[in-house]
């Protein structure tokens, strides 16, 4: 980060490794799925490019984009450097203090911000499955009705036991995986919807998911709310037993709050969530213009939302 020559011959070497790494992405459909979903939520704008990059640019990359880009984009001003481990305070000031001295403080480059867009990508392909994710505007990760959406995506669409995994799979047999997710940035998101189907199971595929939608914003269980309030307590006292993930949620608190979260902070918030404030973020998400991405053998195929 400070002192790299980037070589040119090392520089040419990793090109043809990113151009392979590309190459490979646009033959697995179940991954390059979510570039399409993302260049259509967020449609002709930074945020909605693939994190890859168009071949033409990665060709014409050289030594000094890079040197250029890191003295403008890396600074002390929006750094953290965070620790976890068998380590002390002062002996990690004294390191900071001796490594890390070559970096500017000029005034970091703003970005674009995020306009939600929406719509239908459809990418015509020969394949066995469809690969699909639909979603819907969300909310950036300091929005307060954060921790709310997070339950909606949960009881919607997370692990085997959801809605989703239940009804599409279980019982209909329409897909082998299919989940929800969330997408939260420092000023937008998404909420969204993957799955994999036969071709002639899309429109089936796609009315179910719509219905399981419409039910989840007309009705919770206590025992639903109760599932999710679990799985949270649980995967915040699994995510201490390492020190990796200690150490990166206190750089991304650092970063994106500007301040360290205690688990009895993030708890008390979490708990505070009552159904009501489920249903109001779900009529909020759902009712917003939906993003449809498509992949594979759907020439004549009529997607409509």
């Amino acid at each position: 980060m400070q002192n790299s020559v980037f070589d040119p011959t090392e520089v040419e070497k990793e090109r043809q490794v990113i151009l392979q790494e590309v190459a490979m992405t646009n033959d697995t459909p179940d991954d390059i799925i979510f570039d399409y979903f993302q260049e259509q939520a967020f449609n002709k704008q930074p945020i909605g490019r693939s994190i890859l990059g168009k071949q033409s640019n990665i060709k014409k990359f050289n030594s000094q984009h890079f040197v250029d880009y890191i003295s403008s984009q890396y600074n002390y001003q929006n750094m953290a450097i965070a620790v976890a481990g068998n380590v002390k305070t002062d002996q990690i000031a004294n390191w900071v203090d001796k490594y890390f001295v070559n970096f500017g403080t000029n005034n970091i480059k703003s970005f674009e911000q995020a306009k939600y867009t929406g719509g239908i990508i459809k990418k015509a392909k020969k394949l066995e499955q469809v690969q699909v994710v639909l979603g819907f505007e969300g909310l950036a990760y300091t929005n307060q009705k954060y921790y709310a959406k997070q339950i909606l995506t949960m009881i919607l669409g997370s692990g085997m036991s959801s809605r989703l995994f239940q009804q599409i799979r279980e019982n209909l047999g329409l897909a082998y995986a299919t989940y929800a997710f969330n997408s939260c940035y420092c000023d937008s998101g998404v909420l969204a919807i993957y799955g994999g189907t036969a071709v002639d199971k899309l429109s089936l595929f796609l009315q179910a998911t719509k219905e399981e939608i419409s039910k989840i914003q007309q009705h919770i269980s206590d025992s639903e709310m109760q599932k999710v309030q679990t799985q949270f307590l649980a995967s915040l006292a699994m995510a201490k037993e390492s020190t990796n993930s200690r150490m990166q949620r206190i750089g991304n608190d650092i970063l994106d709050y500007n301040k360290i979260y205690s688990d009895q902070e993030l708890i008390d918030e979490f708990m505070s969530i009552n159904k009501q404030a489920v249903y109001d973020i779900a009529q909020q998400i759902f009712s917003t213009k939906p993003t449809l991405a498509v992949l594979g053998d759907i020439k004549n195929s009529d997607l409509s939302l």
